[in-house]
């Protein structure tokens, strides 16, 4: 997963999911060196929930099984 900001481009990868109390903690390494953690509270998770049901981005998440089936036998 790639992160973009004006400080520049990371790599992150996830490592696990966690429940901390109420959050939901992501954790990981940032640029593969640094340990990293994402803590998302229930009203952020509310939030992405709230994007996650656009129409745009179900659309893409029924596309992308076949995306993937087709990069496998490409």
């Amino acid at each position: 997963m790639r992160l973009y900001s004006q400080a520049g481009e990371f790599e992150i990868k996830v490592n696990d999911l966690v429940i901390e109390g109420e959050e939901l903690i992501i954790k990981g390494k940032l640029g593969g060196l640094y340990p990293a953690r994402v803590c998302h509270t229930p009203a952020d998770l509310m939030r992405v929930l709230g994007y996650l049901l656009r129409p745009r981005v179900i659309l893409y998440l029924l596309k992308l099984p076949f995306y993937l089936l087709s990069k496998r036998k490409g």
